[in-house]
Parts: structure tokens; sequence; C-alpha cells
């Protein structure tokens, strides 16, 4: 069980003696009156806060703020009300705490986020393993890594999710068009999404190692993605010409899908409209190898990628070098695990404590390029394939994210917008 919540309002601490000497109660009141229908907790629990707060809370002689503790203690008093009421102890059932403030932005809501985990109650874990857990988390570190270059740092961040948000603004508006049609994309975009954050997480914690294995993959399945999603439409299979053979007695994929739409005619109607079909329809290829060997040649990563360009999906400047022969080569040299591409060998090489984790910013600044770089051609990628939507729909909403693709350096991205609105 778990709450997520946000209590608007102004947070406060300890009670007032001058000034608006009601406001602290107040906020307590605020609190009890939004968690009090909420799901009670029955046992151990976790529980994350973030305090969002006016700048007034920041005067000169407090530049960092109010002390976080105060506030912890009439938040926690305030639940021992409502969520907290039912269970042994109260809030005494809280075994891990992760809590931050920060000054609200312009137009920001103050208050505070509160998110709780209860721990199964049949299954105790205990005290030192949560506070193991929560080590080995390298939360330190992420903080570290924070207070150095922000701005590149942020600018990483929000490029990934600029890259998720690009899609929610393609999608069809055309009467009898749906998703699915582009589903064998959107499957390993979502996926690509959520690694490429684990990755952006990796590498603040200073594992940046194990931040490129799973950034290369990020990188394989936006490609795999597009040459799939392209091959379930006639279209793009008819002009599939690095495809056109096979190797001796195996027939090439392009020409295998093709029989086994020879065979099935309305194969080709179920492709169009739900894409992702095809992995269901070429699923022995991946898991009966003998079968893939004996009869299907598959093409290799680097004909995938020339084959990409061929569609002009990978429309960017010099793109069999940008992409497969720079940046699918670097990342590569993480996953085969050079020495000196290891963590280890990484701080050796800097004369640090190599085998203790820690931040690097040399290395933290070269992996945010490297991913902002992905994530750029990532966006070219997802505007090629879904271009078609694009030019159906109304780019009103998309014209207005130029400004922001440009600000953060999706440079390539920005261009092909320009080049479908």
């Amino acid at each position: 069980m778990s709450v997520n919540v946000f209590i608007d309002g102004v947070p406060y601490g300890q009670q007032k003696v001058r000034g608006n000497i009601k406001a602290p109660v107040k906020w307590t009141n605020t609190v009890v009156q939004r968690t009090r229908n909420l799901p009670k907790m029955k046992g151990p629990c976790i529980i994350s806060v973030l305090f969002t707060l006016p700048e007034d809370k920041y005067p000169l002689d407090l530049p960092y703020g109010p002390d976080l503790d105060n506030y912890l203690k009439r938040l926690c008093d305030a639940l021992n009300q409502t969520i907290f009421s039912d269970v042994p102890g109260h809030d005494s059932a809280i075994v891990g705490l992760i809590a931050s403030k920060c000054k609200a932005s312009q137009n920001e809501p103050t208050g505070a986020k509160v998110i709780i985990w209860e721990l199964n109650s049949d299954y105790a874990v205990p005290d030192r393993a949560i506070s193991h857990l929560f080590t080995e988390i390298e939360l330190p570190n992420m903080l570290t890594s924070l207070r150095g270059d922000y701005e590149t740092i942020e600018r990483a961040h929000d490029s990934i999710h600029e890259f998720m948000y690009l899609i929610a603004l393609c999608l069809p508006t055309k009467p009898g068009v749906s998703w699915h049609s582009k589903s064998a994309f959107l499957t390993c975009h979502w996926e690509a999404f959520h690694q490429a954050h684990r990755s952006f997480l990796e590498a603040l914690s200073g594992y940046y190692n194990t931040a490129y294995v799973i950034l290369r993959s990020t990188l394989e399945l936006l490609l795999k993605g597009a040459f799939w999603e392209c091959l379930a439409h006639e279209c793009f299979r008819e002009k599939a010409t690095l495809l056109d053979k096979g190797k001796g007695k195996r027939r090439s994929v392009k020409d295998w899908i093709n029989s086994l739409i020879e065979l099935d005619p309305s194969l080709e109607t179920d492709l169009e409209e739900t894409s992702a079909a095809i992995y269901d329809k070429t699923a022995i290829l991946f898991n009966d190898l003998q079968f893939q060997k004996q009869f299907v040649q598959m093409p290799s990563f680097s004909v995938i990628i020339k084959q990409l360009i061929e569609w002009q999906v990978v429309d960017i400047p010099d793109p069999y070098d940008t992409l497969y022969s720079n940046l699918y080569t670097d990342l590569s040299r993480d996953v085969h695990v050079i020495p000196d591409a290891t963590d280890i060998g990484r701080r050796f090489l800097s004369e640090k404590d190599f085998m203790e984790i820690e931040v690097m910013p040399n290395e933290l600044s070269k992996y945010m390029k490297t991913l902002q770089k992905l994530i750029d051609i990532g966006v070219v990628i997802e505007l090629s394939i879904l271009k078609d939507w694009i030019k159906w729909g109304d780019s009103t909403k998309l014209k207005k994210r130029l400004d922001l693709l440009q600000k953060l350096g999706l440079n390539y991205g920005a261009r092909k917008l320009k080049t479908l609105i």
C-alpha cells in the first residue's frame, strides 16, 4: 500500500511567537484535512517528503532556508491524526526517510509532496536492510553531482522528458487512425525513455560504466524499434534495398515477412493497423535460433542503421559515422568492458581511490554530453516515424516546442521538427 499526495499551502515548522502566529496551526489543519480520507498505514513504512517553500522563508540570515527537521516534526504530528493513527507507535513506524526542501520558482505552488510506502507486514524488512539500501542508492553522490555543472545536468534531464512529451503531441487526431498503427515503435520508445532515465540516475550516483551500458541499450531499443516499425509497413518494405538478398539458402527477413503475407494476405492489414503484431509474427526468429540460422538471414546492427538511413529515418548530417562509427562505438567500449572504461579504471587513471564510488566531474560531464547527443538523435527518429501523424494533426503545440528544443541543445531534433510543421 502507498500514499502519494501534494498538500498545497505554506508549510511551517515551529510555533511562531510573532507575526502570523496562527499560520503553523493552519498548516497542521491543512495537512489533517488533506490526508483525512487517505489509506491508513498498518505497519512499518518509508516516507519521502519535499517541502516547496515561498521565497520569504529564505532571508539573508537563513540563505538555505529554515530547519528541515522542524518541518518534518509538524508534518508527522499532523499525520499521526490521519495516516498514522492506526499503526502502533504512530509515526515511529517510519523506518526510512527521504526529506528535502526547495525554494518555489515563479508561479510554482508551495506545499509538501508526500509519498509513503508501507512495507509488507507479512515480511518485515529489518531496519538495517533499509539503512543499507539507502546507502547503496548513493544519494550523497547524486547531491554532489547536482552541485557541479547543474545547468548541463538539468538540460540533459529535461531533454529525456521532452523526448517522451513530444510523442504525446504527435498522437493521431485523424478519424480512424489509432496509436496502434505505430505500436511497434512506441513499445520500444516507452522502454527507451525509462532506460535513458535510469542511465541518467546511475551516472549521478557515480556508476558511469553502468550508465553507459544502459545508454547503449537505449540506443539499440530506439533503432530496432524504428526498424521493425518500418518493416511492418509495405511502403517501407518495398524500399528496403539493403534487405533484398539473403545468404545461401536463407531468405532475407524482408522476403520472409513477405512470404508470410502471401500465405495469409490479411496479415498485411493487421500489420498496418497494429504494427506491434510484427513481434508476434516474427517471434520464432528470436525464440528459435536454429530456425533463424537455417532459414532467415537477420541483418546486422550496422545494416539496420544503414537501412534506417536509406529510409530517411535517421535524418542527420553524416548519419552513419555520427551514429555508428562514433556514438555506438563509443558506447560499446563500456559494454565490452575495456579496462580503462570500467569505473575502477577511470578512478585509477584519475589517481583517485579506485575502490571508492565517488563523483568524477569530468566523467559526469562527458556522460551528459553523450546522453544529450543520443536523445537529440532519438528525437529525430521519433519525428521521422510519426511524420504522417504530424502532417494530419494540429501542429500548433509542436511549434511551441521549437524554442525549447533549441534551448536544450537538441539541434538535430529542432531542425527536423522545422521541416515537418
